[in-house]
């Protein structure tokens, strides 16, 4: 991986640091060192980037090891908690809006009776 010319370490490598070494890392999956290696070249498998994620951490995470393709697989990672407050914000203001043109009123914010018995 290149980052603005210098040469990042995989995040496989990143991992096996975090955990004490590559080793460790194999042992923690339940697999060999040398399938460790193997997914530097052919790539992660999804059913073990969570775990890898959790066993560094957080430190190596799952858009680290699947940089192509995590936003198809883990959707929810798509957007920061800052991200999901400025969407619910914007959703806000837009019914705000709506809602205070003169002649349009999109909810009805009037209480609601309770029917008597």
């Amino acid at each position: 991986m290149y980052y603005e010319g210098v040469i990042a370490k995989h995040p496989l490598d990143q991992s096996a640091e975090c955990v004490g070494g590559a080793s460790v890392l194999a042992g923690i999956l339940g697999v060999s060192v040398q399938a460790v290696n193997h997914w530097k070249d052919r790539g992660v498998p999804l059913e073990r980037c969570v775990a890898i994620e959790r066993a560094t951490n957080g430190i190596v995470t799952r858009k680290d090891l699947r940089p192509d393709d995590w936003q198809n697989i883990w959707p929810e990672l798509g957007k920061t908690l800052v991200q999901e407050l400025e969407d619910e914000a914007g959703r806000e203001r837009l019914i705000n809006r709506r809602s205070s043109k003169p002649g349009r009123r999109e909810f009805d914010t009037a209480p609601q009776q309770k029917p008597r018995a």
